[in-house]
């Protein structure tokens, strides 16, 4: 200051596809508490961060989620939000009602995607205490794991999500993020694909340390994403079963943005952009922006020629739902309110159709409150500890 260089700092905590992070200054002015979403166990927790050194260490280890840190002038307490989600199952009618409860209980459901092949849906849920996705059948009496942490070494998963099945309904795609690369020599967030009569589930090519939101061509034969490389977020596709490059469609794609969906002839992938909600040819060669951005979720009609989303209302705080034409992008609300917007990062997470109904969502429930770690002190140094000097140990 004034007039010195900028210089990146704890590239760790800025990678494509992880939450924002909040932090506060120590007044040594060198330390920093941070929350981050990647540790020994899922959700956002507290760090410490040395801005010198670069090195983190965890402040927080628990079943919740701990952000917004705030620091005291004398770094002797630091206050901070400690935040519970219960996410449900809904069932949004196209009639424009209210929505109706689909699957509550006390542990999580959410992402909800139903097969095109019969009566089954995926989901991900805890109810075991860890993510596993499971299946189940929308008359309720056959419920059973597909996928679990014994598939992965029995590592447990940091996220796991953007379930969408194949069109046969013989395969889902899905996408888990982890730290390790454990048994299976993949790591970060990535794709894979699992036979939905069991097995071992299989990733999708590419070299990226970022994937997420995959979306079945109408053939099965290939599968659209986003995808990041440093600070390059992109929609890709790949083919099922080539070890060729995915092809790039579209760059320059923000992060934190709804799922690309692709269209039901094959010839569109519905994805958001800066620009907003935006139709991408899928062979690359042109797009069209139908709509603004700030949508939660959307999916196509079957028809190919209406799209149904959630989306924000114009005060930013509610959320909608509505009917866009696939061609002009004109808009029909179908229900102007569904309630107050849930306080997340993702709280409407997925968008299916339910055969001959309405669709399926999830929406989270948020309980939040505000915790106190009182008397901090850093460990000592080395030194400090050897020789036991005179406030060793009190900074």
């Amino acid at each position: 200051m004034p007039d010195g260089e900028p210089r990146p700092l704890l590239a760790e905590l800025t990678k494509p596809g992880l939450p924002p992070s909040v932090f506060s200054w120590f007044p040594d002015n060198r330390h920093i508490v941070v929350n981050r979403s990647e540790g020994t166990t899922p959700g956002q927790h507290l760090w410490v961060a040395d801005t010198k050194d670069e090195s983190l260490q965890p402040l927080t280890v628990t079943a919740g989620n701990e952000t917004e840190p705030s620091v005291s002038p004398d770094g002797r307490t630091i206050a901070f939000v400690r935040y519970e989600t219960d996410f449900d199952l809904v069932e949004v009618p196209l009639d424009g009602g209210a929505f109706r409860p689909f699957l509550n209980s006390s542990r999580d459901e959410f992402d909800p995607a139903v097969s095109p092949a019969n009566s089954q849906f995926a989901m991900v849920t805890n109810r075991t205490g860890t993510l596993q996705i499971w299946l189940q059948n929308l008359e309720g009496y056959s419920q059973q794991p597909l996928v679990t942490e014994g598939a992965f070494g029995g590592a447990r998963s940091l996220a796991m999500g953007s379930l969408a099945f194949s069109r046969d309904g013989t395969k889902l795609a899905f996408q888990r993020a982890s730290t390790a690369s454990e048994s299976t020599g993949v790591s970060g967030s990535r794709i894979w694909i699992m036979s939905v009569a069991g097995g071992t589930p299989v990733p999708i090519v590419g070299q990226e340390t970022y994937q997420d939101g995959p979306t079945w061509s109408p053939d099965g034969e290939w599968i659209a994403y986003l995808s990041g490389e440093g600070d390059d977020l992109a929609l890709r596709k790949t083919q099922i079963g080539s070890q060729a490059a995915p092809i790039t469609l579209l760059n320059n794609v923000p992060p934190f943005l709804t799922r690309p969906q692709w269209s039901p002839k094959g010839d569109w992938i519905l994805c958001e952009t800066s620009e907003g909600l935006t139709k991408v040819a899928a062979d690359g060669s042109s797009k069209k922006v139908l709509a603004e951005i700030g949508w939660f979720a959307f999916a196509w009609d079957d028809d190919n020629h209406r799209i149904y989303g959630l989306r924000k209302t114009d005060d930013e705080h509610h959320f909608m739902f509505v009917e866009l034409d696939a061609e002009t992008g004109r808009e029909r609300v179908l229900n102007p309110n569904l309630g107050a917007v849930p306080q997340g990062l993702q709280p409407i997470r997925g968008l299916a159709r339910l055969h001959g109904r309405g669709f399926i969502t999830s929406i989270a429930n948020v309980r939040s409150d505000i915790y106190f770690i009182e008397n901090f002190r850093f460990p000592p140094d080395v030194w400090e500890r050897f020789w036991r000097l005179p406030g060793a140990g009190t900074r």
